[in-house]
C-alpha cells in the first residue's frame, strides 16, 4: 500500500493538493487567518475578558498596614551562651525500668491481671 499512491501521477497531485489545502487551512493565507491564528486570538480574548472580570471583582483601594517600629536589642555573648547546667543522670535511680522493648517482653501470667474491666461510653441506665 506504500507505493500504490504513488504509482499514480492524478493519485500524487491529489495528495500534494490536499496538503497543501491543510496547510493552508492551518496556517493561514495573506487574506485569511489560519485556525492557529483565531486561536490564538480566541485564546487572547479570552485573557482580556478575565483580566477585566479580575479588575471589576477587586476593591478599588485596599488598605495597608502600617509599618512597625522595629527595635534592636544587643545581648553580650555571655548571655547568649549556654552554660550546659541541667540533671546529672549519675545520680538517678533506674530501677522499674525496663528497657526491652514491649514485644520481647514475657506476657503476664493470667492470675496477675487481675479481674476485666469493661468501659461503656454513654451508657444509661435503666
Amino acid at each position: 500500500m506504500r507505493g500504490y499512491m504513488f504509482k499514480n501521477r492524478i493519485g500524487a497531485l491529489v495528495f500534494v493538493g490536499l496538503a497543501m489545502i491543510g496547510a493552508a487551512n492551518l496556517v493561514g493565507t495573506e487574506e485569511q487567518d489560519g485556525a492557529i491564528q483565531r486561536a490564538a486570538a480566541e485564546l487572547q480574548d479570552q485573557r482580556d475578558a478575565f483580566e477585566r472580570e479580575i479588575q471589576a471583582a477587586a476593591p478599588a483601594e485596599t488598605k495597608r498596614a502600617k509599618p512597625r517600629e522595629v527595635i534592636e536589642v544587643a545581648a553580650s555573648e555571655e548571655d547568649l551562651i549556654d552554660d550546659a547546667q541541667g540533671i546529672d543522670p549519675a545520680g538517678t535511680d533506674p530501677s522499674g525500668f525496663d528497657p526491652t522493648p514491649r514485644i520481647e517482653r514475657p506476657a503476664l501470667p493470667v492470675d496477675q491481671l487481675g479481674e476485666p474491666t469493661l468501659f461503656v461510653e454513654n451508657a444509661t441506665e435503666e
